[in-house]
């Protein structure tokens, strides 16, 4: 049957709008953003090894955000106060850049008063500069990490505004970290005032539930908060999770993490740890492991996200980031087992997925 002429370049139209739309997508996704390549250090103990500093300069590794203290409020004292602050067995290596993080709890925002805040950010500059190991060096970036909410994102960026004022003068630039709530829902939580964000891509579920397969990296669940991202008006970094852990369940409700754990080792461990499938595995006995207890009868399910898991992170993000002429791709974290672990050319790989 022929179609009427105005119905038929209606759908002329409408093909060729999809043609259109199919053809952008798909040099969006293709798209390749240079990008810094990056490592978090989150131990309170900075020493590296030569075998580290090593595999940091055959991955062309530029940056180390290194975690200098958490702020928590102190009951007690009423008062936000300094905690796990970095001491300095060994230096970074001279040709990578040292970017001090400060954690911050949300609690500490919620507890503390409008007045306060201006004293809370003095402080936090002069523990960073007091931590430095080099006095005479100023860092090009500072990172304020906090997962605040719509109820505290007033007085959490007054405080960055407040650092901001400090930084300026010394050509420092500020970031922030931002949760995918935060992308989500920024008409609640708002913009920061800073220079750029960081896009922690981890951490995505529920931990403490029996239930949840995968806390770390779940792609899925992400790929709900990320329809805003490609409008968010600052410079994004991402952060991905290059780490795994076990997660102990007694009595069917949640008792403690064992850092480092992972199934290729929990296979080993037949005489202590029975596999029950899905990344599940029953304790034979009373133990320590990798330095955190077990009791007999519990329960451990083993989260990891690795190589493989973060190119498919990087490969899904690309399709949704603002476009930038380059970013920094953060892995959290750096310690002893990674370079063990991970070939130099597989890391390499998760840099160059994006």
């Amino acid at each position: 049957m022929k179609l009427p002429v105005l119905s038929a370049f209606s759908c002329l139209y409408f093909i060729a709008q999809i043609c259109l739309f199919c053809h952008c997508h798909s040099v969006k996704s293709d798209r390749h953003i240079p990008n810094n390549r990056c490592f978090y250090y989150w131990k309170s103990d900075f020493a590296l090894t030569p075998n580290q500093i090593e595999s940091l300069n055959q991955n062309g590794i530029t940056r180390l955000y290194v975690k200098f203290f958490d702020v928590d409020w102190e009951e007690k004292l009423q008062r936000p106060v300094p905690v796990a602050p970095v001491t300095f067995t060994t230096l970074p290596p001279e040709q990578i850049k040292m970017i001090p993080v400060v954690y911050l709890t949300n609690n500490t925002l919620v507890q503390i008063s409008a007045d306060e805040i201006q004293f809370l950010a003095d402080s936090i500059f002069q523990k960073i500069l007091a931590l430095m190991p080099v006095k005479s060096k100023v860092p090009p970036e500072i990172q304020i990490d906090c997962d605040w909410t719509g109820s505290t994102k007033d007085k959490y960026f007054q405080l960055l505004t407040a650092l901001k004022q400090k930084l300026t003068p010394k050509q420092t630039l500020l970031s922030s970290t931002l949760r995918l709530h935060q992308v989500k829902f920024s008409h609640q939580t708002g913009i920061p005032p800073v220079d750029r964000v960081t896009l922690m891509f981890y951490n995505m579920g529920d931990f403490k539930h029996p239930d949840t397969e995968n806390s770390i990296l779940d792609l899925q669940t992400a790929q709900k908060y990320l329809g805003k991202l490609s409008e968010y008006p600052l410079p994004v970094d991402v952060a991905l999770p290059l780490f795994s852990w076990g997660v102990v369940f007694r009595n069917g409700r949640y008792s403690n993490l064992i850092a480092n754990l992972n199934s290729a080792e929990a296979d080993t461990m037949k005489q202590i740890l029975e596999a029950r499938g899905n990344n599940h595995y029953l304790a034979l006995k009373s133990t320590m492991i990798n330095g955190s207890s077990v009791g007999k009868g519990d329960m451990i399910r083993i989260e990891e996200a690795g190589v493989n898991q973060c190119k498919k992170a990087a490969q899904m993000l690309t399709s949704y980031l603002p476009v930038m002429d380059t970013m920094q791709v953060i892995l959290f974290h750096l310690d002893r087992h990674i370079f063990e672990q991970n070939p130099n050319s597989r890391i390499s790989d998760i840099y160059d997925s994006f």
